[in-house]
């Protein structure tokens, strides 16, 4: 089995070494006047950049809204982060710290989760679900 291995081997190495050297010869077989020459085909327009423009329009009239909806929801998310604190904090005083899961749940409830709307939030037909943002 080894053998047979190595005879590869050697075999792919010599094609490869005489493949090298003969390549001139190879284009040297062309009939004359028939030389390699690429053909210029006009190019297409790009549709890539007109969607990608199309959806840079799309997704700025989704951003700029997500921005102004950020004006609410951050103001609210620090409201609701605050008053968790304050009860989580209150629910560790009454039960003198035996309590901590509850107040660990309240904060991460209240302060958790993303802080900050993208366009892709507010866009009705979302395509990215929620673990493919980051």
């Amino acid at each position: 089995m080894m053998q047979g291995t190595r005879l590869v081997g050697l075999v792919m190495v010599v094609a490869i070494a005489l493949a090298g050297p003969l390549a001139p010869y190879a284009v040297a077989q062309q009939p004359p006047g028939q030389a390699m020459q690429p053909t210029l085909t006009p190019a297409p327009p790009d549709l890539y950049q007109q969607q990608l423009k199309q959806q840079a329009e799309e997704t700025s009239a989704y951003n700029t809204g997500a921005a102004i909806a950020n004006v609410v929801y951050v103001t609210g998310k620090a409201i609701v982060c605050g008053l968790g604190a304050i009860t989580g904090s209150g629910s560790l005083r009454v039960t003198f710290g035996s309590g901590y899961k509850a107040a660990a749940f309240i904060g991460r409830e209240g302060c958790g989760g993303r802080w900050i709307l993208h366009g892709e939030d507010i866009r009705p037909d979302g395509t990215l679900a929620d673990w493919e943002r980051y």
